[in-house]
């Protein structure tokens, strides 16, 4: 009986409309439909309206849970953001150069940076600074350095005692300082 299905789907056209998803009534109509030696125990009094408690609270942890990574995604666009403007003023401030383009070669030309005590939490802005070799991220909210790792000529680097180094174990010659 179950080949009849796949054989019916298999025959359904890749354009042929879907059905929608079923929403809680639709799914408790459907329970309460089941033969009573399957779904005797729904017929129950009051087991109905549990039902629907039950389905709409799953809906609504599902939708919370949406909510909230979609939140999440939010805070992390807006943290690279605000950290890619720290990293920037630093620059600025390093090469003293309020205005214009930042070029490449002012970029790799940055030898030191000095980036503590600042609400700084994502390291991808620094990944285009080739030339630099001492870096303070103490007092930062960093606790991610992956983006260090291709930093090679890196050989100082101040970080909170907390932090996990171990993405940098490949660069050679890397004094860390904990603060």
């Amino acid at each position: 009986m179950a080949s009849k299905g796949v054989a019916a789907q298999a025959a359904r056209p890749a354009d042929a409309p879907t059905k929608p998803a079923a929403g809680p009534e639709d799914i408790v109509g459907q329970l309460l439909a089941l033969p009573p030696h399957v779904g005797g125990f729904l017929k129950a009094e009051g087991s109905e309206d549990a039902l629907r408690c039950v389905l709409a609270l799953t809906v609504e942890a599902e939708e919370a849970r949406q909510l909230l990574a979609s939140r999440e995604r939010a805070e992390r666009s807006i943290d690279r953001e605000k950290s890619a403007d720290i990293v920037e003023q630093a620059i600025r401030k390093r090469l003293n150069k309020n205005t214009g383009e930042i070029t490449r070669k002012e970029r790799e030309s940055i030898t030191e940076l000095n980036l503590s005590v600042t609400d700084l939490t994502d390291l991808t802005p620094l990944a285009g600074l080739s030339g630099l070799q001492s870096l303070d991220l103490s007092s930062t909210q960093v606790s991610d350095l992956t983006p260090l790792a291709g930093l090679s000529g890196l050989k100082e680097l101040w970080v909170d005692k907390a932090v996990d180094t171990g993405a940098l174990k490949g660069i050679e010659a890397l004094a860390i300082r904990r603060v």
